[in-house]
């Protein structure tokens, strides 16, 4: 999946000729839609994270951090029981 025109985009499954735009926050059934078959895929995650200072600064005030997208994504990955093998990531922010 990609964020491209303003929504998240993803290839038709089954060779399927064209491009299906879906707009909104990543969800696990938008996940599930966009990858059918995790024993055949692998699954990249980048995006933005939490940054040590921000999680200092946190701590520091005792508040809890919002999720990041990352993590956000890390855990539905979980509940959908994608092997941790299967999954490839890459954070900034």
């Amino acid at each position: 999946m990609t964020r491209e025109t303003g929504g998240l985009s993803f290839n038709l499954p089954d060779g399927e000729a064209g491009w299906k735009m879906k707009k909104g926050r990543v969800s696990k059934e938008l996940i599930s839609e966009a990858v059918p078959d995790f024993n055949s895929s692998a699954v990249f995650v980048c995006g933005p994270d939490h940054t040590a200072h921000q999680r200092k600064a946190a701590k520091d005030k005792g508040e809890e951090l919002k999720p990041s997208f990352m993590s956000s994504v890390l855990s539905y990955l979980e509940e959908l029981g994608v092997p941790k093998s299967k999954i490839k990531r890459e954070s900034y922010g």
